[in-house]
């Protein structure tokens, strides 16, 4: 009898869900033995198939990370945290990826909510002293605040960088508060945000999306299309927030471009909000043939009706709480708390090193000037001496070079440099420049010029002596406060003198020596963090002042002034 062999059971198909675990399995042992692109390989797989899965976003992540692949470590990670926020590993890592990118106030912001979510996290021992740093700092300018908020108004700096990616002077100056509040300063007492549509609105810009946004400005590849999400997102996702009476509202930037501005400020004062205006100049009002008439008398309108509402003024420089003092007195007859807050004179912490190509084609020798192209900044002195110093030295002068955008009533300077033909190309003109490119102009320059005929305040004077180089600059408002000992002063208006004095720091190579070494031995570096523990302890001061004496008066707009169509950030 011929034997019957056993029918052969058929073999259960792999399940979708094995195939996962298999995959999961792959992925975890070579996660856990270092195998770094296997894991990663495998984790590609799992996000694919189960894309809502917070662990393989994370796993992937962190595969990125230790592939010394920050930017693509970075878009994995925030994937995780956007699926479990609370997760303090996810943070942490997220951190690290934003910090190897460069990005340090993202990262900081981080590993100070994984902290939070989870003390005891192991951070290494330089994420742990920059997050104590910023948390033992949280309350140093506003021991005495701690019932009422301060809210920094930074509509300008969100609306200029619609426009523009390289900052100029007052966009600087708020982005290095910005800064060092999210660094050091970032408690409850304190928000950073915009206006809003609505009169009296005010909206907090969440930390995550500010500290993205500056680090995404200082980012040596900083990109458009990114920074114009950041901002759309800061328009979407900035909740409005409550101000209630003895809160603070300070605006950092500039006021006169927000028609709405006066408005605002005089509804939220009706509600008990004590209102302020950081002051970066009154230039076009006291020197308004310097600007184009239309926006002289922008400034003078603006002026009148927001000066008429405000409990208080910040200013950057003795010089200009002098003269708001005076314009107030005179043309309004009326007289608020002034705090003087001078600006810094630190230089970026990080900043990439400048293209090749940019440098191979620098003159061997040059004399720096930085600043807009206008007719404030008094180029044509430069252009006139140049023009002496190249035929009496028949071309054997170093050239100068002009760092700025062109701006108003400039036409006379451009057609006759010009026509000079940049003096025999002893004059180069660059335009906005990244912060690389500026850096090493600053390093490698023999000294700087400034002749401004009036500043609220004079960076470029502050920024030459933080780099260790001389600068001459005008006498005039407030550039003897900025260069002190360091600097050397010539009279803006007087040609013959100011020529005198470039010249001797051309040709004598001695003395630029011993000037350059005198800079670099004896200047004293006046941080961020110094400016706003300033600004924060003057502006609880003064408020706290206001308090005591009582509720003030609604705010109102004077009602000779012309009515003007709401404008905010958004």
């Amino acid at each position: 009898m011929k034997a019957v062999s056993p029918v052969a059971k058929p073999q259960a198909p792999v399940s979708w869900t094995d195939d996962l675990s298999q995959l999961r399995r792959e992925a975890t042992v070579s996660h856990a033995n270092g195998k770094w692109a296997a894991a990663k390989k495998s984790f590609e797989q799992l996000v694919q198939k189960d894309g809502d899965n917070f662990k393989n976003w994370l796993g992937l992540g962190e595969c990125w990370l230790n592939l010394d692949e920050p930017v693509r470590a970075q878009e994995m990670l925030r994937k995780a945290v956007a699926l479990r926020p609370s997760d303090a590993r996810a943070r942490l890592q997220l951190g690290r990826a934003l910090d190897r990118d460069g990005r340090r106030l993202g990262a900081l912001y981080q590993w100070r909510t994984a902290r939070t979510l989870k003390p005891r996290i192991e951070l290494s021992t330089d994420e742990r002293l920059r997050v104590a740093h910023s948390i033992d700092s949280l309350r140093a300018a506003l021991s005495d605040n701690g019932e009422h908020t301060i809210f920094l108004d930074i509509s300008d700096v969100l609306r200029f960088l619609r426009r523009n990616l390289n900052l100029t002077g007052i966009q600087r100056v708020q982005v290095g508060i910005i800064v060092s509040v999210l660094q050091s300063h970032m408690a409850e007492g304190v928000q950073m945000g915009f206006c809003g549509r609505k009169i009296g609105s005010a909206h907090a810009v969440p930390l995550d999306l500010l500290s993205d946004l500056i680090d995404e400005i200082n980012h040596p590849k900083i990109s458009r299309s990114k920074l114009n999400e950041l901002l759309h997102a800061i328009t979407e996702k900035s909740p409005e927030t409550s101000l209630k009476p003895g809160d603070v509202f300070l605006t950092l930037g500039v006021f006169w471009i927000f028609t709405s501005y006066a408005k605002t400020i005089a509804e939220l004062k009706a509600q008990g909000v004590k209102v302020g205006v950081f002051v970066h100049d009154v230039i076009p009002l006291t020197h308004p043939d310097y600007f184009v008439f239309v926006h002289s008398i922008a400034y003078r309108v603006q002026f009148h009706r927001v000066m008429s509402i405000i409990d208080f003024a910040c200013a950057t420089s003795g010089y200009v709480a002098s003269e708001l003092k005076k314009a107030m007195s005179s043309k309004l007859n009326r007289s608020v708390p002034v705090v003087s807050v001078p600006l810094a004179q630190e230089l970026p912490h990080a900043v990439a090193d400048a293209d090749a190509e940019f440098i191979a084609k620098l003159p061997k020798e040059y004399v720096l000037s930085v600043g807009t192209l206008e007719i404030r900044k008094n180029h044509m002195l430069l252009l006139d001496v140049w023009t002496a110093l190249n035929r009496k030295y028949n071309g054997k002068v170093p050239t100068l070079v002009l760092v700025g955008k062109w701006g108003w009533k400039i036409k006379p300077f451009r057609r006759a440099l010009e026509n000079s033909g940049f003096v025999g190309g002893k004059i180069v003109v660059m335009g906005g420049i990244s912060e690389a490119r500026l850096a090493h102009l600053y390093r490698n320059c023999l000294f700087t010029v400034f002749p401004s005929f009036v500043e609220g305040w004079g960076l470029p004077v502050s920024e030459s002596l933080a780099y260790g180089k001389p600068c001459i600059t005008s006498k005039q408002s407030s550039m003897p406060e900025v260069g002190g000992a360091l600097a050397r002063y010539i009279d803006p208006f007087d040609t013959k003198s100011a020529q005198t004095t470039i010249e001797r720091a051309i040709m004598d190579r001695v003395d630029l020596a011993e000037w350059t070494k005198m800079v670099r031995r004896n200047f004293k570096v006046r941080s961020w963090a110094m400016v706003t523990d300033d600004l924060l302890a003057g502006v609880t001061r003064v408020a706290d002042n206001l308090r005591h004496k009582g509720k003030a008066a609604p705010g109102k707009i004077p009602s000779k002034t012309p009515d003007v169509r709401s404008r905010a950030f958004s």
